[in-house]
């Protein structure tokens, strides 16, 4: 299974965003010939909500629409069967819906000091599609003095999965402290190794 990552970059504040996604979500899947059905909710210990679509006609896919207020961050998460599935829908998506680009991830990013969790939406939403500078950023992150946006650019290269960021987490693990930390590296360093 494939998993692709799309951050919206706004939902009106007056909007139920579970109604705005499922009108986008029909309209997306009926042009690529696939009907999906919203199936549930769930909110985890941490508050995150998730609401789950499913593919009605070979049950091979999923949509979710989670709503992280920890991250913080509202994405969806398209699982498939193989990339091109995801990314036929996710084209299909970003015509309907305000969903950030990689350059806009990147851009907020560039200030990850003011917002760790840029880092973390970085790696998530590139999808695995190599990019210089977000590589930069979260390897720079990886070195950086505050705890927080060092845990973040770890949990965003786990997500990225890049080979070209194993020695930059290697690294980061030599000088890491913090085991908490430690242990993301080292799941990052087997997910970039893979």
């Amino acid at each position: 299974m494939r998993y692709h990552v799309y951050f919206l970059k706004d939902i009106l504040e007056h909007a139920d965003p579970v109604m705005v996604v499922d009108n986008a979500l029909r309209a997306s899947a009926s042009a690529v010939g696939l009907e999906f059905s919203y199936q549930d909710s769930l909110e985890n210990e941490r508050g995150t909500i998730t609401h789950k679509w499913c593919e009605l006609l070979d049950g091979k896919m999923e949509v979710s629409l989670v709503l992280d207020h920890i991250l913080p961050g509202r994405y969806l998460q398209i699982a498939a069967p193989t990339d091109e599935d995801c990314d036929d829908l996710g084209r299909e998506l970003r015509e309907r819906l305000s969903l950030a680009s990689v350059e806009d991830l990147v851009k907020v990013a560039r200030a990850a000091d003011a917002d760790p969790g840029a880092l973390q939406r970085l790696g998530m939403g590139v999808n695995r599609a190599h990019n210089r500078e977000a590589q930069e950023l979260l390897a720079r992150g990886l070195s950086s003095p505050d705890i927080e946006v060092r845990y973040h650019a770890a949990m965003g290269a786990s997500f990225a999965r890049w080979r070209e960021l194993a020695q930059p987490l290697v690294d980061a693990r030599r000088r890491e402290r913090d085991e908490g930390i430690q242990r993301v590296l080292d799941f990052a360093v087997q997910m970039c190794c893979e």
